[in-house]
């Protein structure tokens, strides 16, 4: 399971709405997906969403938002291992009962939510995902 954080936004804006959504994407494809970019490009991810607001130009927006990813398994296999090491240390048995661990119960929650919400969306497209 990835787990992502937000460390970047920047509002797009231009004449028209294609436009705008273009200057989103040259941004992803010069900063993020090019050769010369300096970020792990299977690290980072990005969403490119229009917003309303008009306030302040009176232009079409578009608003990049870029995430940074983390496989939350090698978190998980740190903490057990942690785990295990100070059990050991303070327990003279060797038997460790993960059973009681509250991030498993956290974590199948989570996969529980993270499926259900995949299922959905899944069912929802249809379709249009076998067309690829």
């Amino acid at each position: 399971m990835n787990i992502s954080t937000k460390f970047y936004e920047a509002d797009f804006r231009s004449e028209t709405p294609k436009a705008a959504y273009l200057k989103a994407c040259e941004f992803v494809a010069k900063h993020v997906l090019s050769g010369n970019s300096k970020v792990e490009v299977d690290k980072v991810t990005w969403q490119v969403k229009r917003t309303d607001d008009r306030s302040v130009h009176n232009l079409p927006t578009f608003q990049l938002t870029l995430f940074y990813v983390y496989d939350e398994e090698v978190v998980n296999e740190q903490n057990c291992k942690v785990c295990k090491e100070a059990h050991h240390s303070y327990f003279i048995n060797e038997n460790f009962n993960c059973n009681r661990c509250n991030k498993s119960a956290y974590r199948l929650r989570m996969e529980e939510k993270i499926g259900i919400g995949a299922d959905y969306f899944n069912k929802l497209l249809g379709d249009e995902l076998n067309k690829f």
